[in-house]
């Protein structure tokens, strides 16, 4: 926790006060940067500016996404949301190759990475207004989501 107004980097990445921060969609265009970086990457020094680049994206986003899950859920179903979300990721380890792999199958190595950082600017794009239709569905505060009594 820190007192007083965000650090520079938090405000730049969209972060403000209480709760988790929201990323802004600097981590998903960062990732779609490094991912498109794969597509015309032909040396050693080259993939590895591309894996830099997206993994700074992927830590920016991906670190704080139990914390916001956990902000959404009401204090009673955060177990139930964490579960789900978690789940998510599994069905994702199942889905995610077969999908590459036709991916692959069908439009190349390139791509293949093209599609990966077209996914990841589509997050980019839609980010704020999904932090915003969030917001406005919990009547102003930062994630929450409001409940019927």
């Amino acid at each position: 926790l820190t007192p007083g107004p965000a650090p520079p980097g938090r405000r730049l990445l969209g972060g403000g006060g209480g709760g988790a921060p929201a990323a802004g969609p600097a981590p998903p265009a960062l990732m779609a940067v490094g991912l498109a970086g794969y597509a015309v990457a032909h040396t050693l020094p080259a993939f590895v500016v591309a894996t830099v680049v997206w993994s700074v994206g992927d830590v920016l986003m991906v670190g704080r996404a139990f914390a916001i899950v956990a902000d959404l859920a009401p204090e009673d179903a955060r177990g139930r949301y964490l579960a789900v979300y978690g789940t998510s990721w599994g069905v994702a380890t199942v889905a995610v190759p077969v999908a590459a792999a036709q991916l692959l199958e069908r439009v190349g190595m390139e791509g293949l990475w093209v599609t990966a950082a077209a996914v990841c600017l589509v997050l980019a794009v839609a980010q704020p207004g999904v932090g915003r239709l969030l917001r406005n569905r919990a009547g102003g505060s930062r994630y929450a989501v409001s409940r019927p009594q």
